[in-house]
């Protein structure tokens, strides 16, 4: 029996909507790609709105996490920890950056021989 591809993928669809529904939350994809200038983090995170997405280095750790209500009936929100990366000390803190493209959040983190690290926010910038 030959099964459609586009039936199984309509299905893991329809279970990720379901699941979110359901009060589950969708997998985030993360893609890191190494060059010799950088490093290139890709994150999907369906169903986060931008505004909630937040990106931090503390104690040489990129930070990925969400902000989400405590409860319905405050606004007050705490963050959730998507990912945590691991940072060498050759990545320049100061010169990270990322960008928000077809819905991939896009982290550039260039290497700088001369850095040692240090912690700072990132902002998103939407294209």
């Amino acid at each position: 029996m030959k099964v459609d591809r586009n039936l199984i993928r309509n299905l893991a669809r329809t279970a990720d909507i379901l699941n979110t529904i359901n009060g589950g939350m969708s997998q985030t994809t993360i893609k890191i790609h190494n060059s010799e200038q950088e490093w290139l983090i890709k994150v999907k995170t369906p169903g986060v709105d931008l505004d909630n997405l937040r990106l931090e280095v503390l104690d040489n750790h990129l930070y990925i996490h969400q902000m989400m209500e405590i409860d319905q009936n405050s606004s007050e929100k705490a963050p959730y920890v998507i990912s945590m990366i691991p940072l060498i000390r050759q990545i320049n803190i100061d010169a990270i950056s990322a960008t928000f493209e077809d819905g991939w959040t896009v982290i550039k983190l260039p290497f700088d021989e001369m850095v040692n690290g240090q912690e700072r926010q990132i902002k998103i910038e939407r294209r």
